[in-house]
């Protein structure tokens, strides 16, 4: 059986509760996961030619960013940080 792409997996997933964004992180950070194992380049992720415009360099460093965003916020949520302790308005 043929997995679906992440982005598949994203358009069916109404993104109205927690748990849907959580399935969705996880529908993200899977494939991720596994380009990244194969690409063995640390802090840089490339999933294809197209996006941003930035030279090449650039642009894997912020792909590996757009990740991490999505994962350090699930953790400061996870560990119960409020606003005032993580400095953000």
């Amino acid at each position: 059986m043929k997995r679906k792409l992440f982005n598949e997996q994203i358009k069916e997933n109404p993104l109205r509760s927690k748990a849907d964004v959580k399935a969705a992180l996880v529908d993200i950070l899977t494939p991720a996961m596994e380009v990244l194992s194969q690409q063995k380049r640390k802090g840089r992720f490339r999933m294809s030619d197209s996006g941003a415009v930035y030279i090449q360099d650039k642009t894997e460093v912020e792909g590996f960013m757009r990740l991490l965003w999505g994962l350090v916020h699930s953790l400061v949520i996870r560990s119960g940080f409020t606003k005032n302790q993580i400095g953000t308005n």
